[in-house]
């Protein structure tokens, strides 16, 4: 089943990802669930579903998106809850994988409103929590409704395995899984993670540091007139926005500087220092990235 992934650019504003798959409704029965394995990620597999994915970082909503295509999902793409509701008053769909931390509405406002609808086609699918937070408990987002919290950064493994355990309650796993270990904050960055998401295809791995290079850079521009003006609002938006794409390539300086930002860490007097030292590492790092696609 082939789909079309565009990009769409606005300076200022940062870019958007529209993802187009098609969609087939098939009217026959359900095949039982096959305990398969992938080649590349080495976990169980299920008959293919279909996935509602939202998340309002476009690189990691493309990866998330990308690691479900290869292992035969089909893959509804969103950067803005909001469209997502839309969608679903009418398209049939298996379960949903959403970002926590979103403008507009949150994760946790996306379920309520979720719940609140009438006539679509949510049934209490299961729902599946992004997160890179660490202040909430597990019990807060079952609680709330979610089925499972799976943490930023991940393996592609890690949520395939989540995925499966949705469907079949006798596949057990642990909350975190262990290989999220091998991100060793000793290193500068590591590119192990990106490539495992898109199946080590180098061509693949281009585009993904192409499309990351060209937000960061637009996104740094506007962190920087954001701290000029002292919009704390803005500011922590921009770091959030911006952090979980430099954790899951293990840049943990830039990250902690993201995270700091976030949580109004520094003062009025400290920002633009801050900013200055951040714009350095960042630049520093994409020049490290840009060598890796030439």
């Amino acid at each position: 089943m082939g789909g079309d992934l565009q990009l769409k650019s606005v300076f200022g504003k940062g870019s958007t990802f529209e993802i187009q798959l098609p969609l087939v409704f098939d009217t026959n029965p359900k095949p039982e669930l096959e305990e398969l394995t992938t080649k590349e990620h080495n976990t169980p597999l299920i008959s293919p579903k279909t996935a509602i994915v939202i998340d309002d970082d476009t690189n990691l909503l493309g990866l998330t998106s990308e690691v479900l295509k290869q292992n035969n999902y089909t893959v509804l793409a969103f950067n803005n809850a909001n469209d997502a509701l839309k969608t679903i008053q009418n398209t049939p769909f298996d379960f949903i994988i959403t970002d926590i931390q979103m403008p507009e509405i949150d994760g946790f406002q996306f379920i309520e409103k979720l719940k609140e609808t009438t006539n679509s086609q949510y049934q209490n699918q299961p729902i599946i929590a992004l997160t890179g937070r660490e202040d909430l408990y597990l019990k807060v987002y079952l609680d709330a409704g979610f089925t499972t919290v799976v943490k930023k950064p991940y393996l592609p493994k890690t949520l395939l395995k989540t995925i499966f355990s949705l469907f079949d309650s006798s596949y057990k796993i642990e909350s975190e899984d262990s290989e999220t270990s091998n991100f060793n904050s000793e290193k500068k960055i590591s590119l192990d993670s990106l490539k495992s998401f898109l199946a080590n295809d180098k061509e693949a791995l281009q585009e993904v540091l192409k499309t990351f290079i060209t937000t960061t850079q637009e996104n740094l521009v506007v962190l920087e007139k954001s701290i000029n003006n002292r919009d704390t609002i803005e500011i922590n938006a921009i770091a959030h926005r911006i952090s979980p794409m430099f954790k899951q390539i293990n840049a943990i300086e830039i990250s902690e500087i993201l995270s700091d930002l976030e949580q109004n860490k520094y003062s009025d007097t400290d920002l633009e220092i801050i900013f200055n030292e951040l714009k350095t590492k960042i630049n520093s790092l994409l020049q490290t990235l840009k060598k890796e696609i030439s």
